[in-house]
């Protein structure tokens, strides 16, 4: 895969998750080189940053980027994994493995 298709495929797919999961706050999303995180999220009191490393493979950086959009939607308790959590993060990564085709499903 070329980094320009991987550049649209990436954004493709931010834009699905934006849409089927939408969020309370605004979330940006980069990729760069992190040395010892796959996915890692930052809050400033406004905006979500979540960032994915580029040092993994691109199934990696999907996964990574689906884990932290789940801890963006269950933001109180967006720092550890509840079983909140876990049931958010299979809701987005189920809608991901059949390509956002199913009809949209209750985050609550």
């Amino acid at each position: 895969m070329t980094p320009r298709s991987t550049t649209k495929k990436w954004r493709a797919l931010i834009r699905r998750v934006r849409k089927r999961f939408p969020t309370a706050s605004v979330v940006h999303v980069c990729r760069r080189l992190l040395k010892t995180y796959d996915g890692h999220l930052t809050f400033d009191g406004e905006s979500y940053l979540i960032t994915i490393s580029t040092r993994i493979d691109w199934e990696a950086q999907v996964e990574s980027l689906l884990h932290e959009w789940a801890h963006v939607l269950t933001i109180e308790s967006a720092w550890t994994h509840t079983d909140e959590w876990g049931i958010t993060y299979a809701k987005i990564y189920r809608a991901y493995d059949s390509n956002f085709q199913a009809e949209k499903e209750s985050i609550e």
